[in-house]
């Protein structure tokens, strides 16, 4: 425990009541969880790499070994694929109250979904980047991950195939714009900035699965992989709006 403290307050680069503080929010979350205070030490060392100061670390603790209990892994483990996934949605993680809710996003996917904490790291690596880009939220993005788990499509395969997915959405082919336009398939908002944006997740599904397109439409439009997804994303749409709402009722969404 000692040993990554000292390596703690070297990267936070901090002392006396702040170091103090930590210290005993670590040993205080380590003793009601399942989870040794060493344990815990080292999920805060993992989350002060990642960038993390030292009150969004203290506030975060009990989220991340929740997270780690539900999805059964260490918990710097966990805390490691938490931080990942915020750096590939481009959320700061210096930021109060994020990580925190980032932590309860993904418990929250992995008790409503077929997938595990392992799974959600592991397509937020290849379609977090793009999905940020394209507007879309961490708990969108999550809850869709879930979707697709729920229909066999995990991992880096769920991740891949919604990066395809994202990125015909974000230049679509001539070919696909027609198609949209056919079905009355809107895809784009105006932004505050006064250019078009893509439209969040749950929209796109509701506009779709009201077009009545079908599989053969959707791979035109996202590709072989994109489609399938999609596909998969938009039969399971009711249960996707089901989750998302419960998730942002119970204080977990990310923007």
């Amino acid at each position: 425990f000692e040993s990554k403290m000292t390596d703690i307050k070297g990267i936070l680069n901090i002392t006396g009541s702040a170091y103090d503080k930590l210290g005993g929010k670590i040993r205080e979350v380590g003793k009601k969880s399942t989870f040794t205070i060493t344990q815990m030490a080292g999920a805060a060392k993992y989350m002060a790499m990642a960038g993390m100061k030292s009150d969004a670390i203290g506030g975060s603790l009990k989220s991340v070994s929740n997270l780690a209990m539900v999805g059964g892994m260490d918990v710097d483990q966990s805390a490691d694929i938490m931080t990942n996934i915020m750096t590939s949605m481009g959320i700061d993680p210096s930021k109060s109250g994020q990580s925190s809710a980032v932590a309860d996003v993904i418990t929250g996917v992995m008790t409503k979904t077929n997938v595990g904490i392992q799974e959600i790291g592991q397509s937020m690596a290849y379609v977090g980047g793009i999905a940020s880009q394209t507007g879309q939220s961490m708990t969108d993005t999550a809850v869709a991950i879930g979707i697709l788990g729920d229909n066999g499509i995990k991992g880096s395969r769920a991740g891949t195939n919604m990066r395809q997915m994202f990125l015909k959405l974000a230049a679509p082919t001539a070919k696909a714009s027609k198609m949209m336009e056919k079905l009355g398939v809107n895809i784009h908002d105006i932004g505050a900035n006064g250019k078009l944006k893509l439209k969040p997740i749950g929209d796109l599904l509701e506009q779709f699965k009201k077009s009545g397109a079908g599989i053969a439409e959707f791979k035109e439009i996202f590709g072989v992989r994109g489609g399938a997804a999609f596909s998969a994303l938009v039969g399971g749409a009711e249960k996707y709006h089901r989750i998302l709402k419960e998730i942002n009722e119970e204080g977990g969404g990310v923007t």
